[in-house]
């Protein structure tokens, strides 16, 4: 008796989901057991969502406030704000201007790395580095960099 009744409240349910939703058995179970490749290949990087804030317009900040400056380079290194910044490239008011809206630091990361960028930028303009040279220093910075910070 117990077995029908939960039969019942079980078809009862899907009716529901059906009627009140559009959502059949067969599409809840395919959501479910279905393999996202996507999710795969994150599965071995590191975690720094844990950093990311939504703004009021719902774009995401990346809050390195009260953090070490090493630890801070090491975020940014895996980050995709960094990837964000450098499709502006060679407009580097807009790569300036996003990085100040979509990083939080209330230490020296911040104006430090800004000085960076403009001396990488100042050594592309002057031929000293080329493009790539330029979007490799701001993707991937040096770990010493933090030192004469």
């Amino acid at each position: 008796m117990k077995l029908i009744l939960f039969f019942l409240q079980v078809t009862l349910l899907l009716s529901y989901l059906k009627m009140q939703y559009g959502i059949s058995l067969k599409e809840i179970l395919h959501e479910n057991l279905s393999v996202d490749n996507n999710k795969i290949s994150h599965l071995n990087e590191p975690l720094y969502t844990s950093y990311y804030s939504e703004d009021i317009i719902g774009d995401a900040v990346l809050l390195l406030d009260n953090l070490p400056e090493k630890k801070k380079l090491a975020i940014w290194k895996n980050t995709s704000t960094k990837d964000e910044i450098i499709d502006f490239f060679p407009n580097m008011e807009m790569m300036k201007m996003v990085f100040n809206n979509e990083v939080e630091d209330n230490g020296k990361f911040k104006i430090n790395f800004l000085e960076y960028m403009e001396e990488q930028y100042f050594q592309y303009i002057t031929g000293e580095i080329s493009s790539e040279k330029f979007k490799e220093s701001i993707l991937n910075p040096s770990s010493s960099l933090t030192d004469t910070w």
